[in-house]
């Protein structure tokens, strides 16, 4: 029926951008919406081009290996446009080499840098919206000599090189978003380490995505985070949710756990109210009760007592070695430090 309600609007072309999670060929996707189980979608749709996008930090797993897919990603015949991302003009080291290792990989797609404000401008929007670049004359030749047998649904793409590890965890307490942050920038520490050190390492995450709420905030916030460039994208989301729906991440990694993830998002809840404790006169340091003693000593003693040169006597109370007014001046002391962790606690 929406193809049926699209066809209405005359010889305009419809454009359906189709986004693809990453670690998945494109013959596989191109496949899919050649042969669509649904005849209408199938003889109303075609493939009018394809674009890979590569944040060129994200492009090695270590200094001599790419990530997984990447340069099945960019095959010759399946790739019109590679988009690169991550060319931060402070930081050009590397990057010229990396583009050319692209261009290495497929020599007739075209290279678009997205420079600074992740903005594309015009003119490579009309490269990435062709409507017959997938099309052209010289490409079903490498599509099937890359890929041979895709058409009739007989290719089986190799599995990923590393085994790639899809955790998702739910949960519905709020996290305490200065922690969260710091332990994102932590990630990309240890995921740089890895890199120049030219290590695979067990629990290595590639991929931080999903949905929280703050303790500190009433939104609700989408994020998005590639530890190994640093990219971390925190939007507000405004649109309802379900009732009782929880706050949810989704890890991508090689070799991670639940336990290792939800270890790592305990470290991100807030810290519990500090317990209040009452002070006793056990509570104090040697230095505060002789504090005390002295200015005990500087007081008039009560109606009643007097000292014999070694104890406090009163005729009613008996002989104490203590000064009688230690305990209200204890007391007191007690009662300010009381209010003052309160009013921490509360803040």
């Amino acid at each position: 029926k929406a193809l049926q309600m699209l066809s209405k609007r005359g010889n305009d072309p419809i454009r359906v951008m189709v986004i693809v999670s990453a670690y998945v060929e494109v013959p596989e996707v191109v496949a899919a919406i050649v042969h669509h189980p649904d005849k209408l979608v199938r003889q109303s749709c075609h493939v009018s081009s394809v674009s890979t996008c590569i944040d060129l930090r994200n492009l090695f797993i270590s200094n001599q290996t790419c990530f997984p897919k990447i340069i099945e990603q960019c095959s010759e015949g399946w790739v019109n446009n590679i988009i690169v991302t991550g060319c931060n003009p402070s930081k050009q080291k590397g990057k010229d080499e990396r583009i050319s290792f692209l261009r290495t990989l497929n020599p007739s797609c075209s290279i678009i840098e997205v420079v600074g404000n992740n903005y594309v401008d015009k003119d490579s929007i009309e490269e990435i919206c062709a409507v017959d670049a997938f099309s052209e004359s010289t490409l079903p030749i490498s599509r099937h000599l890359t890929a041979p047998g895709w058409y009739s649904l007989k290719y089986k793409p190799n599995p990923p090189f590393i085994p790639i590890t899809y955790l998702t965890v739910s949960f519905s307490g709020d996290l305490c978003k200065a922690r969260f942050m710091s332990h994102l920038k932590s990630l990309h520490q240890k995921e740089g380490r890895v890199y120049v050190d030219r290590l695979m390492m067990s629990g290595s995450i590639f991929y931080v995505g999903g949905r929280t709420k703050f303790s500190d905030d009433n939104n609700l916030y989408t994020l998005e985070c590639t530890p190994r460039s640093e990219a971390i994208s925190l939007n507000i989301f405004n649109k309802p949710l379900p009732p009782g729906s929880k706050n949810c991440f989704v890890f991508t990694g090689y070799q991670i756990t639940e336990e290792q993830v939800k270890q790592w998002l305990q470290g991100c809840a807030p810290k519990p109210p500090v317990k209040k404790e009452n002070y006793t006169k056990f509570s104090l340091s040697a230095k505060e009760k002789e504090l005390l003693k002295m200015q005990a000593s500087a007081e008039k003693l009560p109606e009643g007592w007097f000292y014999n040169g070694s104890h406090y006597v009163s005729m009613m109370d008996g002989k104490k070695m203590e000064h009688p007014l230690l305990m209200i001046l204890f007391r007191s002391l007690s009662t300010r430090r009381t209010r003052k962790l309160s009013c921490l606690t509360n803040e």
